[in-house]
């Protein structure tokens, strides 16, 4: 046989699948006549039950007809009307299920006879009812209360003889008696006696002695009860005529079509059970031969398979295992043959001749293993001179930044304290340029530190629990500032249900948010930079912050987007040398970001903005608080008054401060001035002064009548809401706003607080630090510095603070002071000193006992771990240089009392 072996196995599987298909097409085929044999035994059956049940209802509808008959209940009427709504729909079911043999001997003509006995019957019950009721009217309404009337008015009339009085009234009487019997047992002999004692009565009044006239009238009555017995009786004849005669009539004929009908539904069964049990032998015969054939076959493809495969098979692998094993094969079986165990034999001879040359190459492949772990000693060497590089550029990174802080600590020093002697216009301007430039010179600093961090893996994350509305106002103080000085328009909207607090890093979600606005204020020369902050679906824990920062700056291609996030890297050359910088901003963004759960995602157009937006993910309180509440006190309508497109405020923060919001345009506002009330709060949004003039006669108009009115500017310019607030003394919200800002403003339009109706914001912000500033503290200081710049500069913030001090040159001489004048109230601790540092004079002060004097360390070096061996050695606080006054005042607040 020259097949191959995957053509003999193939031929023989497409046997047996024809073979199982075969049997399967016929078992499907038997199983589908064997469905539907008992499908329609099933429907005959059901056919046969249905009529039982047809013929159940009718005997029923006869006896509730009866008892209507005998009792003319309400509950029969009902009941036989639910029956017969039951027989219709069973005869719908019946002309619909028939099969089609049983179809061929019933007829639509049957069916339709017994569905017309029904509606017979029906309306024959409709009949009876109408005559029962008629009968009990005739009874109740005419024979009855007529003849009660003729005897209770018997007084009306001069009856003079007694006896034939009495004799009136027992032939009354006795009529009324056989009035009940006729209903009880109806019959001709009850009517005789009727009209016999009706005629009695007359002819009682006939020979009664009394008016002619009211004899007349008497004898009138009693002609008219015979006659109302008479239609008593015509009713109760006819409908017992229609239960007895006619209804029973069609109730039989019913019965006997619904027998006649139930034979043969029942010998149609009896033909569909006999078909099933024949077909089922069938099918089972079937069965049975196609299995012997199926169990043949298997037996052939199995002696097959184990003649010319698994025994071939099992040779060859007995043959590979003694080559594997090295052993001398001289005859290799099954190399005659053409298929794939030939191909098999074959490659064994090919085997059996590599094996010497195997033997060979296992002894070259020791060689090269030597070899390998000669190289593999060389490359650990060279790791752990890599680790020790890179140990030393974390060390040089360290003393780098040690060194370059410690001057830059004197120069910012000096500048804060020149500037809070304040010293004349133009100095205070050098002075200024001065911070500025220090400020972004140690920005520099900082970020070249936090990439080194990233870079080893060192920077850590911190969860701390913090205020939105204390970050908001941190980075609108440094946001404002940088925008203004480029006269930009900088707006905040903030997600007025974004909670009040979470936990997470404030510090690193500052320094993210802020290097964004940075590089969108930089890059942009005209227009405006907008700040959102939003939050996606929250969870049991955690939910997303997401801040959007989009800018009209100059934007970037596709090809500079690319590697904008790239360290040292910026949009280009040119953009480098106009705009400046270092290029790791966006690196340290996208590391920090990434280090607090989030992404961060650019979009941008060339000359046409930029898009930054990333998301930190955050915990929140188990129930938190919104920002801005949906239920408060503010319920008063609002007229909005817009001059763009959209409005200044958000449509979501007026909703929070009113029962309802209209908006319109600032044309229309002298149609709407008549139509605002002192319930009303108005606002304005103002672009600019011409507005303001234009509008001026209707604001003042409104003014007058007590109307409240709020205004709503742009950044620029800057002085507008002041000028607005001067001219209209109306309450004013300036771009960019926080949600305590707005707030404050709603409490001004509803003049709930005459405080704030009378400061502005800006104001109270610089109330709040001139009190900041002018607080004194009493105490004595230890000042330990080695370098005399940074002691004059620390000294004096010291002096502006109203505390005395002492100075040590290193951490020797402050353990001995301190131990030698232990009447110290602070200690100000350099890290970095000759002879003694400062960690070690800390811990050395701290096992001399002096345990409550707190120690705040002072040190250039900014990396996580000086930060912990300082609170390890002892120390209470830990200031990073350059230290400003403020910074440096906050840390001792909270160790000295102010000065009384």
């Amino acid at each position: 046989m020259n097949l191959s072996l995957k053509t003999q196995i193939a031929l023989l599987l497409a046997l047996f699948a024809l073979l199982l298909t075969t049997q399967l097409f016929f078992a499907r085929a038997n199983h589908q006549i064997f469905v539907d044999s008992l499908n329609a035994y099933q429907i005959a059956t059901d056919e046969e039950k249905l009529v039982r049940e047809l013929e159940r209802d009718v005997l029923d509808l006869q006896r509730h007809v009866l008892v209507y008959k005998d009792t003319g209940s309400q509950s029969a009427i009902n009941r036989f009307n639910q029956i017969v709504k039951r027989i219709y729909a069973s005869l719908v079911v019946l002309s619909t299920n028939l099969p089609d043999e049983l179809s061929i001997e019933i007829t639509n003509s049957v069916l339709n006879a017994m569905t017309q006995h029904i509606k017979d019957y029906e309306e024959n019950f409709v009949s009876v009812v109408e005559g029962r009721n008629a009968r009990n009217s005739f009874f109740q309404d005419g024979v009855i209360t007529n003849i009660n009337a003729l005897i209770s008015n018997l007084d009306n009339f001069a009856f003079t003889n007694q006896q034939l009085k009495n004799a009136y009234i027992i032939h009354l009487s006795t009529a009324e008696n056989i009035t009940y019997q006729y209903l009880l047992s109806p019959s001709a002999l009850l009517k005789s006696k009727f009209l016999h004692e009706i005629t009695s009565a007359s002819s009682v009044i006939s020979k009664t002695p009394m008016e002619e006239s009211s004899k007349q009238s008497i004898i009138n009555a009693l002609g008219l009860v015979a006659d109302q017995f008479s239609q008593l009786t015509l009713s109760t004849q006819g409908y017992l005529y229609l239960v007895n005669v006619v209804m029973a009539g069609s109730a039989n004929e019913f019965l006997y079509l619904a027998g006649d009908l139930s034979e043969k539904t029942a010998d149609y069964s009896k033909q569909t059970n006999f078909s099933i049990n024949n077909t089922i032998a069938d099918a089972q015969l079937k069965i049975n031969l196609y299995s012997i054939a199926g169990i043949l076959v298997t037996i052939i493809i199995g002696f097959f398979t184990a003649y010319r495969i698994l025994k071939p098979i099992t040779t060859i692998t007995d043959l590979f295992e003694q080559l594997s094993n090295e052993t001398t094969v001289t005859e290799i079986p099954g190399a005659h043959r053409k298929d794939e165990i030939g191909q098999l034999a074959k490659a064994a001879k090919v085997f059996n001749a590599k094996n010497t040359q195997t033997t060979e190459l296992l002894k070259d492949a020791q060689e090269i293993n030597e070899s390998q772990t000669k190289l593999n000693e060389k490359l650990a060497e060279a790791k752990l001179i890599a680790e020790k590089a890179n140990a030393s550029k974390s060390i040089f990174l360290a003393n780098m930044s040690h060194e370059i802080r410690t001057p830059m600590n004197a120069i910012i020093g000096l500048v804060d304290l020149s500037l809070y002697q304040q010293p004349n216009p133009k100095i205070k301007e050098n002075l200024t340029k001065i911070s500025y430039s220090s400020q972004i010179l140690l920005n520099v600093i900082n970020d070249i530190l936090d990439f080194s961090k990233i870079e080893a893996g060192k920077l850590d994350i911190e969860n701390s629990y913090f205020s939105f509305a204390s970050l908001f106002d941190s980075l609108l103080a440094v946001a404002s500032l940088r925008a203004a000085e480029k006269n930009l328009n900088l707006t905040l909207y903030v997600q007025p249900d974004l909670p009040t607090n979470a936990t997470g890093d404030p510090l690193r979600i500052s320094q993210v948010v802020l290097n964004l606005i940075s590089n969108a204020i930089k890059f942009t020369l005209t227009g405006s930079v907008d700040i959102a902050f939003t939050s996606k679906p929250r969870d049991n824990d955690t939910f997303y912050l997401v801040v959007n920062i989009k800018d009209t700056g100059i934007g970037m291609s596709p090809a500079q987007l690319d590697r904008v996030f790239t360290p040292f890297m910026q949009a280009d050359g040119s953009t480098r040398r106009e705009f400046g910088g270092t290029g790791l901003g966006l690196s340290i963004v996208t590391q920090l970001v990434k280090l607090m759960g989030g992404q961060v995602i650019a979009s941008s157009l060339e000359n046409g903005g930029s898009e930054f937006e990333c998301t930190f993910k955050l915990l929140h309180e188990s129930s938190p608080n919104s920002l801005l509440q949906p239920n408060n006190s503010f319920q008063r309508p609002v007229i909005y008054i817009k001059t763009t497109e959209t409005t200044l405020i958000k449509n979501d923060y007026v909703n929070r401060i009113s029962s309802s919001l209209s908006i319109h345009d600032v044309g229309e506002i002298a149609t709407i001035v008549n139509t605002i009330t002192p319930n009303h709060l108005l606002i304005l949004d103002i672009q600019n002064g011409r507005q303001s003039r234009d509008i001026h006669q209707q604001i003042t108009t409104l003014i007058s009548r007590g109307i409240s009115i709020g205004c709503v500017t742009n950044t620029q310019p800057e002085q507008l809401s002041t000028i607005l607030e001067s001219q209209w003394r109306c309450a004013t919200l300036s771009h960019p706003f926080t949600p305590t800002e707005f707030y404050l403003f709603a409490n001004k339009l509803y003049g709930t607080d005459a405080f704030f109706a009378n400061h502005s914001l800006d104001k109270l912000k610089d109330v709040a630090t001139l009190n900041i500033n002018n607080a004194l503290y009493s105490g004595h200081v230890l000042l330990v510095e080695d370098n005399s710049i940074n002691q004059m500069v620390a000294g004096e913030m010291l002096h502006s603070f109203g505390l005395t001090y002492d100075i040590a040159e290193d951490g020797l001489q402050a353990v001995t002071k301190v131990k030698n004048s232990p009447y110290y109230d602070l200690i100000l601790m350099d890290i970095q000193m000759p002879i003694l540092d400062g960690n070690g004079a800390t811990i050395e002060i701290r096992k001399a006992g002096f345990t409550d004097v707190p120690i705040i360390g002072l040190s250039a070096n900014a990396m996580k771990e000086d930060f912990n061996t300082a609170k390890q050695s002892g120390m209470n606080e830990y200031l990073t240089k350059p230290i400003k006054r403020e910074t440096l005042r906050v840390a001792v607040e909270k160790y000295l009392k102010a000065a009384s």
